[in-house]
């Protein structure tokens, strides 16, 4: 509802009224990013909303994996085993018993997909690329589904956008994948920079964790 307690206006505890306060301006202050998960995860257990509004570097998240397991494929498409990795990743939503059980036929669908992708990277540039992937079968509706969905989907945003904004150049899957490995350093590895911290994932009603 994004108040605490669940019912805005006042309450009349011990003869005084007490004004119950929007979530989005309560803060729980925290001395290291480490901490962040924990309070959230305890918040979470008494069924109060909240978002870290400035934790780890979003190429250290479960995201930047999925990431670089995708361009680690493209790079080199005809390799099996990348191409079960990237089959792997949200960007395809394969689980660990399809992979195992997968033909080879339905492994050669991923094998031209990665460089059908790579031709879009080449002729039309990174932001096409990164679009087309976005949207390839159900990714957001796959992704926001999980555990920790909306969290999970906006790091992959965001390191989207970061592709588009340090490799609008770039015209190979292997180079894109060189600059990727290389945004951790983009702000000097300060995961408290601008640049790289991970992002509020929503919202006007949880409490932020700063």
């Amino acid at each position: 509802t994004g108040y605490l307690p669940a019912t805005k206006g006042c309450v009349r505890i011990g003869g005084a009224d007490i004004m119950l306060l929007p979530l989005a301006i309560i803060a729980v202050l925290i001395a290291a990013n480490s901490e962040g998960p924990k309070v959230r995860d305890a918040l979470a257990e008494l069924d109060i909303p909240a978002v870290i509004a400035r934790g780890d570097s979003v190429v250290e998240s479960t995201a930047a994996n999925h990431w670089h397991r995708l361009l680690h494929a493209m790079a080199r498409p005809g390799n099996p085993n990348r191409a079960r990795s990237a089959a792997t990743t949200w960007f395809f939503g394969w689980d660990a018993a399809a992979v195992a059980t997968a033909t080879d036929a339905e492994l050669a669908e991923v094998q031209e997909t990665l460089p059908g992708w790579g031709a879009q990277l080449r002729e039309h540039g990174v932001a096409a690329f990164v679009g087309r992937a976005m949207t390839h079968g159900s990714v957001a509706e796959h992704v926001l589904g999980l555990s920790d969905g909306v969290r999970n989907m906006t790091d992959l945003d965001h390191l989207g956008e970061l592709l588009c904004t340090f490799a609008a150049g770039t015209a190979s899957a292997g180079a894109l994948l060189e600059l990727f490995e290389q945004l951790g350093h983009a702000d000097g590895g300060d995961p408290e920079s601008d640049i790289t911290a991970r992002r509020v994932e929503a919202d006007s009603s949880a409490v932020q964790i700063m």
